[in-house]
C-alpha cells in the first residue's frame, strides 16, 4: 500500500525544521531531520533551512530578535536582512556561542545532504549570504561543502561515462557494422559545472537555455569591435578580457625570457580596453634568442587577442591555432594567419585536432585554452589527457594556461571551482599559481553587457591560473 502524503501536514514540518535552523536549535534540529528533509524551503521566499540558518545572524531591523509569528509567507527578521544588502555584520562581533551554535547548525545540515548552492527568491546562495555578511568561517564551510559536492558529483560522473563506454562495447560486439548508426552516448541528468562562456549557471539554474558546442558551431557569429556574439547573442568573446590575456601571456613566457624582460606586475597601469599590439617597446621576443625557440598551442582563438599578442611580443618559432567555428577561421583566413612565420591553423574540434598532435610526438612549451559552449568536465579531460602529453618536460618544463571563468556568476562559486581546480590538477600532476587581476568596475555594470545574453563573468577579481607540472 503506497504512502499518503499530507500537505499540510509535509508544509508543519518544513517549517519546523526551518524555525529550528533559524534559532540554531540543534538538538530539535537533529530529531526534526530523522524524518524530514535538510532541503525544506519557505515557498514565499525560497529560503533553505541553510539560508536560514546563516541569515539569522545578521543584523536585525528589530531590537526584539524574538520568533517571527510565520516563517512561511511572512517577513522575518532573517528576511528583511537578506533584501538589504547594505547591512553587514562580522563574526568578531557576535557572541562566541552563537556563532559556535551557527556553525554546528550548518554542520549538521550539510551531513543531512543540505544544497550548498541553492538560490533563494532574491538570487542568493548561502555562501552569498555568509560573504555579504563577513561571516569568514561559515563562508568556508559552504565552500568546503560545495567542494565536496563537485568533486563527488564529478566522479560519479566519470563512473558513468565508464559504464556507458562498457555498454557501448557489449553493443559493439552485438550489433557489428550498425554501430556507425548509434549516436554518441552522454549523461543529461545533471548540467556538470559549466565555465563562464557557457550559458546557464554554476548554481544550477537552468533558467535560460544551455548553448551546446554543437550548437555553437553551427551558429552564425556576429563580430563588432568590442564582442563577437553568437546567434542567440551569447558573448563568445569580448574585448574586456584583452589584458587579461596579455598578462597571461606574459607570465606564461616570463620563465621563458632572461633577466631583461620581466612579466609586468599586475597592479601596474594598463592600455585602454581593447588595445593589443599598440605598445611603443621593442618587442619581448627580441629581447632574448630564447623566446623565438618557443613552441605555442592555442586552442580557441576568437577575437585572436592572444595570439596577435604573442606574435607580435614573443615571435614564437611555432604557433598552433586550433579552431572550429567556420566563420572564425574564415577570418583568420582574411587576415593572413596561414601566411604568417611559424603558423599553423588546425581547423576543427580539439577533441578531434589534439590526438594527431600527441601521434605524431609534438610538444610545446606554452599551451592556452579558451573555448566556448564546454563545461568542465571539457576542461578536466584537456589536461588530463591531452596537457600531460603535449607539454615540454625540458629543463624547467612547459607552462599552460586558459581562461579561468569557471563559477564566475557569483563569488561562492568561483571560490569551490577555484579548489575543485586545484585538486584536479595536482591528481593529474599540475601545479597551479593564481594570479588575482582585478576586473574593471565598468565590466560589473549591467550597460556594459546590454545587447549580450548573459553576464559571464560577475566577481570583482579575476583569477589567472599559470600551470605546470609539479616539480
Amino acid at each position: 500500500m503506497s504512502e499518503v502524503h499530507n500537505p499540510e501536514e509535509e508544509q508543519e514540518n518544513a517549517d519546523a525544521i526551518l524555525l529550528a535552523a533559524r534559532y540554531h536549535h540543534v538538538d530539535h534540529l537533529r530529531s526534526l531531520l530523522q524524518t524530514g528533509s535538510a532541503n525544506a524551503q519557505d515557498p514565499e521566499t525560497g529560503c533553505s533551512a541553510l539560508h536560514l540558518a546563516i541569515s539569522s545572524l545578521g543584523p536585525s531591523d528589530d531590537e526584539d530578535d524574538g520568533p517571527p509569528q510565520l516563517i512561511n509567507g511572512h517577513e522575518t527578521n532573517s528576511e528583511n536582512q537578506e533584501k538589504d544588502g547594505s547591512k553587514f555584520t562580522s563574526e568578531s562581533k557576535l557572541p562566541e556561542e552563537k556563532l559556535e551554535a551557527a556553525k554546528q547548525t550548518v554542520a549538521l545540515l550539510f551531513q543531512n545532504g543540505a544544497i550548498w548552492n541553492d538560490l533563494n527568491k532574491n538570487g542568493e546562495t548561502p555562501g552569498c549570504i555568509a560573504h555579504r555578511l563577513g561571516l569568514t568561517e561559515i563562508y568556508d564551510m559552504v565552500v568546503d561543502a560545495g567542494v565536496r559536492a563537485e568533486i563527488l558529483l564529478s566522479r560519479l560522473e566519470e563512473y558513468e561515462r565508464l559504464d556507458d563506454n562498457d555498454d557501448d562495447n557489449d553493443d559493439d560486439e552485438e550489433d557489428g557494422e550498425k554501430d556507425n548508426d548509434v549516436p554518441e552516448a552522454r549523461s543529461e541528468e545533471k548540467p556538470a559545472m559549466e565555465t563562464s562562456k557557457v550559458q546557464g549557471s554554476a548554481t544550477g539554474d537552468q533558467s535560460k537555455d544551455v548553448t551546446t558546442n554543437e550548437e555553437y558551431l553551427q551558429s552564425t557569429l556576429s563580430f563588432s569591435k568590442d564582442r563577437i556574439l553568437d546567434g542567440d547573442n551569447n558573448g563568445v568573446m569580448m574585448a574586456w578580457e584583452t589584458d587579461i590575456m596579455k598578462r597571461s601571456a606574459d607570465l606564461l613566457f616570463s620563465s621563458f625570457l632572461n633577466s631583461t624582460s620581466t612579466t609586468q606586475d599586475p597592479s601596474e597601469p594598463q592600455p585602454e580596453e581593447g588595445q593589443v599590439t599598440d605598445q611603443q617597446t621593442p618587442p619581448k621576443g627580441e629581447q632574448s634568442d630564447e623566446s623565438k625557440d618557443i613552441k605555442v598551442l592555442n586552442i580557441g582563438h576568437g577575437m585572436g587577442i592572444i595570439d596577435r599578442y604573442i606574435q607580435t611580443e614573443y615571435h614564437p618559432s611555432t604557433h598552433h591555432i586550433v579552431e572550429a567555428h567556420p566563420s572564425i577561421l574564415s577570418k583568420l583566413s582574411n587576415e593572413g594567419w596561414k601566411d604568417k612565420k611559424g603558423v599553423k591553423i588546425h581547423q576543427g574540434r580539439w577533441q578531434d585536432v589534439l590526438p594527431d598532435l600527441l601521434e605524431k610526438g609534438e610538444m610545446f612549451d606554452v599551451i592556452y585554452f579558451d573555448t566556448f559552449a564546454e563545461d568542465y568536465s571539457a576542461l578536466r579531460r584537456f589536461f588530463q589527457e591531452f596537457v600531460t602529453g603535449l607539454l615540454s618536460s625540458d629543463g624547467d618544463g612547459g607552462r599552460w594556461g586558459f581562461f579561468n571563468g569557471l563559477g564566475a556568476d557569483r563569488r561562492v562559486c568561483y571560490d569551490v571551482y577555484t579548489k575543485v581546480l586545484e585538486l584536479d590538477l595536482y591528481e593529474a600532476g599540475f601545479e597551479v599559481d593564481w594570479v588575482d587581476v582585478p576586473v574593471p568596475e565598468e565590466i560589473r555594470r549591467d550597460e556594459y553587457w546590454d545587447g549580450v545574453r548573459r553576464k559571464y563573468f560577475n566577481v570583482d577579481t579575476y583569477r589567472l591560473p599559470i600551470c605546470r607540472f609539479i616539480s
